[in-house]
């Protein structure tokens, strides 16, 4: 507790975004009501409201903050690392913008089958054009001697967006040294002295994922480069320390959002 306070005193913008971060969480059934009646008012919440049993359901803050950061910045090229209703979302927001003579397309990148055919099932015919859905396995391996996942098959786009919310960790395959993010069973562990239990249920199994391929668009990417991070705390510090252009960060902690924004920089 004294180390904290230490850290707040020394730290004192992180600590007043730890606490605006408090008070809004407190809000977010509020915001989640206004963020479906932003749909609604379009005519498009009813797109969200397909999907399968066991798939994650549609986060409308989320949703609204990505429909209103595509159609603001009008990117022609939008990469997204896993699939869902953001696909659906983005697929709006570019119909939304070519209304205004603005045209763009996205490119969707996921490392099962499984949940590309169940997106691209619950797409409208009319949002079909906007998307292309890409598959690729992925695996783990080395940047800078840290261990990363890449997925094996990228899409030779120069993207000018690129949204972030996967792999997960259960599709990425191989190891590195013997680690891995797959999480595996041990049959030779035993956990509370009375019986053997599997790695499933053992606190010793907590890797969090970290994506590398942002970093092959970078060296090539367009002057609006532009990237938005779904609640990956660990791959924004890998970003944030590997990453080789200047970026404006912005951090809103109580919904988890992380953007970097490309600073504009002249040639030398």
């Amino acid at each position: 507790m004294i180390r904290k306070l230490k850290n707040w005193l020394f730290n004192p913008i992180i600590f007043i975004q730890l606490l605006l971060s408090v008070i809004k969480k407190k809000f977010i059934p509020y915001y989640e009501r206004r963020a479906e009646d932003f749909f609604k008012s379009k005519n498009i919440y009813k797109y969200f409201l397909s999907g399968h049993n066991s798939e994650v359901k549609p986060n409308f803050v989320d949703l609204k903050n990505i429909f209103e950061l595509i159609t603001s910045r009008k990117p022609r090229c939008v990469l997204e690392f896993g699939v869902g209703f953001t696909t659906i979302c983005i697929c709006l927001a570019l119909k939304e913008n070519e209304k205004n003579g603005f045209n763009g397309q996205l490119y969707t990148v996921d490392a099962e089958k499984s949940w590309l055919e169940n997106t691209e099932n619950k797409l409208p015919s009319e949002l079909k054009k906007y998307v292309t859905f890409h598959y690729s396995s992925c695996s783990a391996s080395i940047v800078n001697n840290q261990l990363v996942s890449i997925y094996d098959n990228l899409p030779n786009i120069s993207p000018n967006f690129i949204y972030l919310d996967g792999p997960s960790p259960g599709s990425v395959k191989g190891k590195i040294n013997g680690l891995g993010f797959t999480e595996e069973k041990d049959s030779n562990f035993r956990g509370d002295g009375i019986g053997i239990v599997s790695a499933e249920k053992d606190n010793r199994w907590n890797r969090r994922i970290v994506a590398s391929d942002i970093l092959l668009y970078e060296s090539s990417a367009p002057y609006d480069f532009f990237i938005l991070v779904d609640r990956r705390y660990v791959n924004c510090n890998f970003l944030i320390n590997n990453l080789k252009f200047q970026y404006k960060l912005k951090r809103d902690l109580a919904t988890g959002i992380v953007t970097f924004e490309k600073k504009y920089q002249p040639y030398p």
